[in-house]
């Protein structure tokens, strides 16, 4: 898988996770649960264009994904 594939299923769990921010009834804690995994999923982005303004070397996925572990059990 290229990253570019990556990046574009990364853009789709990220519409799905707004939707279901805006569709779940009133409980904060789903609130809390759709945010986090909304901002894991920007940040995991991030990295992947090399946007995370830390460095300017290149970041693989391996050290992406060991730096999440919450958002391994989403993808």
């Amino acid at each position: 898988m290229s990253e570019k594939e990556i990046l574009g299923y990364l853009e789709l769990i990220r519409h799905e996770l707004t939707d279901a921010y805006h569709t779940t009834p009133t409980d904060l804690d789903a609130f809390y649960s759709v945010d986090t995994a909304r901002d894991l999923v920007d940040e995991l982005t991030a990295n992947l264009k090399n946007e995370s303004g830390d460095c300017n070397e290149e970041v693989t996925l391996d050290e992406v994904m060991n730096t999440s572990p919450t958002l391994t059990k989403l993808l």
